[in-house]
């Protein structure tokens, strides 16, 4: 690329599209002013600049290059003033090959990946943004957030790739399929659970460390299995991942060693099975058994009400903040966006979400405020907006 075309294009990114015009028009207005001198050039480029509203980003990237970039910067600026009116589209021509070029040169998202990079840039940068709903009237307002939070993590070359692909496929849910990424239908999305996936975020063998914390787990023998079973169900669906718990177990009972099974993720169990106790030292482990058993059974009856409450806590939360997700993105106006980085728009994005939590605060009761300051997935933005309770 030539110093005029590297020089026009430095500005990228910098300038809206309805700002791009007035930029060239400024830059030759103050050049054809100059009597070719570069400094005072720069001197009339700033107040154009300033006279048109122009980004000051834009004045200093351009400046900059031509300082550090350009070793003849009045024939650079010539070479434009002779194009002045080819211009806009020239940078337009010029952004869109450079895109094209550092895009393939970029090794495209795969199955593998995809899912991950799309989980991250909705749940984690979003903020527990759903990402698109699959209503294809939302499709303009999801790639304008998608592509915000991919340019903060600095893979908006890979996502708009992704997105390009997914437009191709007849049907984009199918196209995000072939990703290996689960676009849910507004229906679907209306209808499925609230909690996520909790159990597939970690390992095995640290959901058995947690979940049997306290009472051992199993302890190899076959006879002991039901019992095992029945409490790490139980304390798995009181911790929302008892689905994911009752999978694991069945691989494990499908092999034909389940102590294999466990070794196989990492699980330590006793390294030999205990000999079937007799006599009297049988009747003191039944009873150790019953008095154990009854002490469990004791501490699940004692969590479920705490537990049930909890969970209505949490559902009621998370119902009030999909709401404001969902306001948020359909009042959104997408001109909002346009030329703004990528830490700009989560900054709107944040301001839109405190502010509509601020309103909420304003007419919230009591026990409402109590429940959300104790709520550990609320963020600290949000608690420090509540009103101190007493």
């Amino acid at each position: 690329m030539e110093p005029m075309e590297a020089a026009i294009v430095s500005v990228a990114g910098k300038l809206s599209s309805n700002e791009v015009e007035s930029w060239f028009e400024a830059v030759c207005t103050a050049y054809a002013a100059s009597e070719e001198d570069w400094s005072r050039c720069k001197e009339l480029l700033k107040a154009q600049v300033e006279e048109r509203s122009l980004p000051d980003k834009a004045l200093e990237t351009f400046v900059e290059y031509m300082d550090t970039r350009v070793s003849d910067q009045l024939d650079a600026l010539s070479r434009m003033k002779q194009r002045e009116n080819d211009l806009p589209q020239l940078f337009d021509d010029l952004v869109t090959k450079s895109r094209a070029e550092k895009n393939a040169a970029l090794p495209a998202w795969d199955s593998a990946v995809a899912p991950r990079w799309y989980a991250h840039l909705t749940q984690v940068l979003g903020n527990g943004w759903p990402g698109w709903s699959g209503k294809e009237e939302e499709w303009d307002r999801f790639k304008a957030f998608f592509l915000g939070y991919a340019d903060q993590a600095g893979v908006r070359p890979q996502a708009q790739l992704l997105l390009d692909d997914v437009e191709r496929a007849p049907d984009k849910i199918g196209g995000f399929a072939g990703y290996g990424i689960a676009i849910a239908t507004h229906e679907q999305l209306v209808a499925r659970t609230k909690a996520p996936d909790l159990w597939s975020q970690y390992e095995p063998k640290a959901w058995y460390a947690t979940l049997t914390k306290g009472w051992g787990g199993w302890s190899g023998r076959e006879a002991d299995w039901g019992k095992f079973k029945r409490y790490f169900l139980k304390f798995a669906q009181d911790r929302g991942v008892g689905e994911g718990a009752g999978k694991f177990l069945a691989l494990v009972e499908a092999g034909e060693d389940k102590r294999a099974a466990f070794a196989e993720q990492g699980i330590t169990l006793p390294d030999e099975q205990p000999a079937e106790p007799s006599g009297e030292i049988a009747e003191k482990v039944a009873e150790r058994d019953k008095r154990v058993e009854a002490e469990l059974a004791e501490l699940v009856e004692a969590s479920e009400e705490q537990m049930r409450q909890a969970a209505e806590e949490f559902e009621k939360n998370d119902e009030f903040f999909e709401k404001v997700v969902t306001e948020i993105m359909e009042n959104a106006d997408l001109s909002e966006f346009e030329g703004l980085t990528g830490d700009e728009i989560q900054e709107l994005w944040e301001e839109a979400i405190l502010g509509r939590i601020q309103e909420f605060t304003d007419q919230a009761s009591a026990e409402e405020l109590r429940g959300l300051s104790a709520n550990e997935a609320v963020s600290g933005k949000v608690k420090a907006i509540l009103p101190e309770q007493h």
